[in-house]
């Protein structure tokens, strides 16, 4: 026996199952490795397993999907401070279970020692708390805290900074990334947002966001591609192999902003995944509009005149607070002078509508204290009556662009918005005074007309020929043969008739237009699931915008020495906690709505890091003349849409009146001597033995096409869209 125990050696234990996907060198130190990944080739000078198998779970982007869904499962399944690596036993669920069932003894008074369970769930909040609210890791070893944390619970030993940033925020990670993985995996009509950004050490970050149809928003990946050159092809590359981890059978629409090289990648992928349809972020289009519009010699000095006074009487203490007081001695409410930040276009109306509001007080301020306005061009600014009403013309512009924004960047925001918001913005600009500020107006009219003509999806939608073959044209590019294409055809004449089922009121106050979709019973589900998958779309990449202030904080000044791996892990827990609140916080949860939680995170993390760093340009730039022979221009949107018939129409129907249900009522009367069911019979007849796959949608679709005054006017075109 002695012999035979005396033939063991450390080395003879088995070594775990991980090495295998490893290139290991032996050390002095014996049992002991460097590990080289062999897929990805990342480098450990002394390679764990436990901390090779938190890379193979959260951090290669080479894995084999079953290596990564296996090692997912080993690490997702640890309890916190477990030095366990393997997946637990049956016994230790089953004693899980009871715990999670059955409260114990403990629970009823306060103890010096806690059980292993509490005290895994005490970390994974810590991990929650660090991660979401971005706390340094470091505090956790700040003597104030730890007697904070012995005060709250005695028996309670945190980890240190290490295991904290380390081994549990990956164990969190790996959680996550395996609910999401099922998130995935039981959705459908995903929408992939792809952006870029660079952080303030060079870097070119790109995030790739999942948005489900029910307005959940995941960070996939964050990728660096500081290496790269940033091409379309590039690009295109690596959406598609996103695109190939996810299934591109999930993946309804691919959306990206409008830079030359994201174009190009969309028009790639595009051409290799027929059933995503491309989309450019309809917000950035906004902010388009809105940067042509303000390039305007007349918005241009309002502006710059407008950040002059913000920034005089925000840096001067002693003229702040006499405007403060005018102000309250006015009785002017809604607060004082915002800041403009050309990073947030919305800033923009914030900034003149505060100068506007505050003109009383501001003129208040310089009639009684002249000495203490020290800067002559502020001075001349509120002295003169021009300054004012040019800013408030501005305002009448910019306020329908700030909503417009503000609403298109929304989680529930839908393609129909788009189209809405552009038209309330071609009104606003209809009735600017064309007489006192003509070359504005014209400035402002050929900049709508240069960015509505860019909007591809305008003529497969508002053109009656169009929007039919748009229709064909994605169901066939879904799978769908030509005899299920003819009967969807039928239904969307039968929709645009208002024909049973397709006449249900509509109130927009009571439900959405999914939930209307979701109600419509027919005999087929064709039009039905069509515009569900089109109801699903996300139209924006705002979402990447939002990583990416959260990133500016977590990898900000303070935090530069992360590595990308553990800002990726910290970025996906609070996308995946923000959008899964109300399940995962157990108690706040039931004290707030979503709205109060959400506003409770926006106000007391990043937000109130922004205001004041934004910087005022107010260079001077010499003024161009304008030239007083202006080509009139008109607004090309009239083509498709009566403006005024249109926004009474819209007021309207925000307001469910009569008049829109007599409307309504009219015209379903239009045809009604054919009935639906026979549309759909005969779309059955006609097309009773062709199911090929590869048709001509055109041909079809002269089928089914409708006369223009059967269907009335382009408003209701819209309605189509809106419901």
């Amino acid at each position: 026996m002695n012999s035979q125990q005396k033939e063991k050696k450390p080395s003879d234990r088995s070594q775990s199952e991980v090495w295998k996907h490893f290139e290991k060198k032996p050390l002095k130190s014996a049992g002991h490795f460097s590990a080289k990944c062999n897929y990805c080739k990342t480098f450990w000078a002394c390679g764990h397993p436990q901390q090779l198998e938190e890379h193979l779970a959260n951090n290669c982007k080479e894995c084999p999907e079953l290596v990564y869904a296996f090692y997912l499962g080993v690490v997702s399944s640890r309890d916190f401070g477990s030095e366990d690596a393997s997946i637990p036993s049956p016994e230790n669920n089953k004693k899980r279970k009871i715990q999670v069932e059955q409260r114990e003894l403990t629970d009823w008074f306060e103890s010096a020692k806690i059980t292993p369970q509490k005290e895994a769930s005490i970390t994974r909040a810590l991990v929650c708390a660090f991660t979401c609210c971005g706390i340094s890791f470091s505090i956790i070893e700040n003597p104030f805290f730890i007697e904070f944390l012995h005060e709250m619970r005695p028996g309670y030993v945190p980890p240190s900074c290490e295991l904290l940033s380390g081994r549990f925020l990956n164990q969190e990670t790996a959680r996550i990334n395996k609910k999401v993985k099922k998130i995935i995996e039981d959705s459908e009509n995903l929408t992939l947002a792809i952006d870029g950004w660079t952080s303030l050490s060079g870097a070119s970050i790109y995030n790739y966001i999942i948005l489900t149809p029910d307005r959940e928003q995941y960070l996939y990946s964050l990728n660096d591609y500081s290496s790269d050159y940033h091409t379309g092809e590039f690009l295109a590359s690596e959406i598609t192999n996103i695109i190939g981890k996810i299934g591109s059978e999930k993946i309804t629409a691919l959306v990206t902003d409008n830079a030359a090289n994201c174009i190009k990648a969309r028009e790639i992928v595009i051409s290799q995944f027929s059933n995503i349809i491309d989309l450019r972020c309809i917000a950035h289009f906004i902010n388009l509009i809105t940067k042509q519009i303000m390039g305007h010699d007349m918005a241009k000095q309002t502006i710059k005149s407008c950040n002059r006074i913000i920034s005089f009487f925000k840096r001067s203490h002693i003229v702040g607070k006499l405007l403060a007081d005018a102000a309250t001695t006015l009785q002017i409410e809604g607060g004082g002078l915002k800041t403009y930040s050309e990073t947030r276009w919305t800033s923009m109306y914030e900034a003149a509508n505060s100068v506007s509001r505050l003109q009383i007080a501001l003129e208040h301020v310089l009639m009684n204290n002249p000495d203490e306005i020290t800067n002559k061009s502020v001075k001349r600014s509120i002295k003169g009556s021009e300054f004012f009403v040019n800013v408030n013309k501005l305002t009448k512009v910019l306020k329908p662009i700030k909503t417009a924004i503000t609403l298109l960047e929304g989680a529930s925001t839908n393609l129909a918005d788009y189209f809405i918001q552009l038209i309330l913005l071609a009104n606003a600009i209809k009735k600017l005074p064309s007489q006192e500020m003509v070359g504005f107006h014209q400035h402002c009219i050929e900049s709508f007309n240069k960015y509505w003509d860019k909007t591809r999806i305008k003529n497969r939608i508002l053109e009656n020929y169009n929007h039919y073959c748009s229709a064909g044209q994605i169901w066939r590019n879904n799978g769908g043969d030509k005899k299920l294409c003819n009967r969807l055809l039928a239904q969307i004449r039968n929709y645009e008739l208002r024909r049973s089922p397709y006449n249900q009121d509509f109130d927009n106050s009571l439900e959405t237009p999914m939930s209307w979709w979701y109600s419509i019973k027919d005999k087929y589900d064709y039009l039905k699931d069509l515009a569900i998958m089109i109801f699903s779309i996300t139209p924006h990449s705002a979402g990447c915008e939002r990583i990416f202030s959260t990133l500016s904080w977590l990898y900000g000044k303070r935090r530069q020495r992360l590595d990308l791996s553990t800002i990726e892990s910290m970025a996906k827990i609070r996308s995946y906690y923000l959008s899964n609140m109300k399940n995962e916080l157990t108690y706040t949860s039931q004290q707030y709505t979503n709205e109060e939680l959400y506003e409770m995170i926006n106000n007391s993390t990043f937000l109130q890091f922004e205001e004041e760093d934004d910087k005022v340009d107010n260079r001077i730039r010499s003024p161009t003349l304008e030239i007083p022979n202006y080509e009139v221009r008109v607004l090309i949107i009239e083509n498709y849409f009566d403006l005024k018939d249109t926004v009474k129409g819209l007021n309207n129907n925000d307001k469910n009146s009569d008049d829109s249900d007599v409307e309504s009522d009219s015209d379903s009367d239009v045809g009604s001597d054919i009935d639906s069911e026979n549309l759909n019979d005969s779309a059955n007849n006609n097309s009773e033995n062709e199911t090929e796959s590869d048709y001509d949608v055109e041909e079809l679709v002269q089928q089914h096409l409708l006369d223009d005054d059967l269907i009335g006017n382009t408003t209701f075109k819209l309605c189509i869209l809106i419901k």
